[in-house]
C-alpha cells in the first residue's frame, strides 16, 4: 500500500535519465540507472544497496524512496562514503547523516505541518481533527505534537479530535462522525492519497464536508477528481508538479511531454525530478573517472540554491548533515484542478 504513494517514480527517473543524456549527461558522463525494490524490508534494503555498490559499481544513489528502510543501510553508505542524492526525505535520518542529501524542504516534525495548518487558519479554519496512519512512524511523529499542544504552532487552532487510522481500512465513516461531532472544521490527514480520497467520500455521505489538509509526498493527482476535496490545502517540499513558472519548472514539463507524455504528475514525480536535477548540480566536479568523492565535493558546494525554483533554498555541509530548510510550496484543489497558491515560489515557516 505504501508503494502506491510512489507511483510514477520509476517513470520519472526514466524521463530524467533520457533528458540528461540528451543534454550531455552528468558533466559529460552518460547516466545509467539501476532500480531495486526493497519491499519495505530493512534486510532487503541493505542487501540491495550492497549489491549496487559492489556489483554494479554505483557511485551515487538518486531519488531513493525508502520511508521505512532509510535507517537500515545508512551505516554502510557512511562506511563507503557514497551519497544518496534526494528521495522521499520523510524520516529523521535524512537530516542526521552526512551522506544523505534531501532535495526539498524539511519534512521533519514540525515546520511543514505547521506551515500547512497555518494556511488553513489564515482561511478561517480553526477547529482541527488529526488523523494519522499506523503504517509509517513518521505519521505519528508529525501528529503527536499537534495532539499534545492542541494545534501545533498555529495560533488560534485547536485540536478537537484525533485518531489513528490504517491506510488499508476500507471505510472512515466512524472517524468522520466523531470529527463532525467534535466540531472540527478541517481535517489534517497524515496518510496516503487513496485513503484520503475514501475518507472524503465517507464524510460527504454523512453530510460532513470539512476542509482537508495534507502534506507532501502523499498528495496525488487523482485527488483533484474528487469534488469533496475541493479546497484541499497541501504543503509541498518540492515544486508543485503543475508548475512552469520558472525555466527549470518548465523544463520538467517539456521533458515529461517529450519522453513520457502519459506520466501522471504527483508530489512523487516532482521529488524524483528535483532529486535528479540536484545530481546534475552536484556533477560539476566529475572528472574523466568519476567517483563518489567528486559527487560529495559538488554537493558540499551547494549553498542557498533552489535549483531554479524546483526546491526551497538548499544548503549542504562537508562531512555533516544537511541544513534543514523550513520553506515550502503550497498547493490547493480548485474546481477540479491543482493550483500553486504561491505562483512557483516558496514561503518559509515562521
Amino acid at each position: 500500500m505504501i508503494g502506491a504513494v510512489f507511483s510514477g517514480a520509476q517513470q520519472t527517473i526514466g524521463v530524467w535519465q533520457a533528458y540528461v543524456n540528451a543534454h550531455g549527461g552528468l558533466n559529460g558522463h552518460p547516466v545509467h540507472v539501476y532500480i531495486e525494490d526493497d519491499g519495505a524490508d530493512p534486510s532487503t534494503s541493505v542487501s540491495d544497496v550492497e549489491q549496487e555498490v559492489t556489483q554494479d559499481h554505483v557511485i551515487a544513489f538518486v531519488g531513493n524512496l525508502m520511508p521505512l528502510t532509510a535507517q537500515a543501510s545508512v551505516s554502510y553508505l557512511q562506511q563507503q562514503n557514497i551519497p544518496v542524492i534526494g528521495g522521499d526525505a520523510s524520516s529523521n535520518v535524512w537530516w542526521q547523516s552526512p551522506v544523505l542529501f534531501p532535495q526539498g524542504g524539511s519534512d521533519l516534525c514540525c515546520p511543514q505541518t505547521d506551515f500547512t495548518i497555518k494556511a488553513a487558519a489564515a482561511r478561517g479554519f480553526t477547529k482541527m481533527a488529526v488523523l494519522y496512519c499506523v503504517e509509517d512512524p513518521t505519521c505519528a511523529q508529525g501528529a503527536k505534537p499537534l495532539i499534545q499542544s492542541g494545534g501545533g504552532q498555529a495560533e488560534g487552532v485547536d485540536t478537537v479530535y484525533s485518531s489513528s487510522i490504517s491506510i488499508t481500512q476500507p471505510d472512515f465513516t466512524a472517524q468522520c462522525l466523531d470529527a463532525k461531532q467534535a466540531g472540527a472544521t478541517f481535517v489534517y490527514f497524515a496518510g496516503d492519497g487513496d485513503s484520503l480520497y475514501r475518507m472524503a467520500n465517507n464524510c460527504a455521505a454523512q453530510g460532513y464536508n470539512p476542509l482537508f489538509v495534507g502534506d507532501s509526498i502523499a498528495i496525488t493527482a487523482n485527488l483533484a477528481t474528487n469534488p469533496h476535496l475541493n479546497g484541499l490545502l497541501a504543503g509541498q517540499t518540492d515544486f508543485p508538479w503543475v508548475d512552469s513558472y520558472t525555466p527549470a519548472q518548465a523544463t520538467y514539463q517539456q521533458a515529461v511531454k517529450t519522453y513520457d507524455p502519459g506520466l501522471a504528475g504527483s508530489a512523487t514525480t516532482s521529488a524524483e525530478w528535483t532529486a535528479g536535477m540536484l545530481a546534475v548540480a552536484a556533477s560539476k566536479d566529475l572528472t574523466a573517472t568519476p567517483t563518489s568523492a567528486e559527487f560529495l565535493q559538488g554537493l558540499w558546494s551547494i549553498k542557498n540554491n533552489n535549483l531554479g525554483g524546483l526546491a526551497p533554498p538548499l544548503t549542504f555541509n562537508q562531512n555533516a548533515p544537511a541544513t534543514p530548510s523550513p520553506c515550502y510550496f503550497l498547493m490547493s484543489i480548485q474546481n477540479g484542478q491543482f493550483v500553486d497558491l504561491q505562483n512557483g515560489g516558496t514561503q518559509c515557516a515562521s
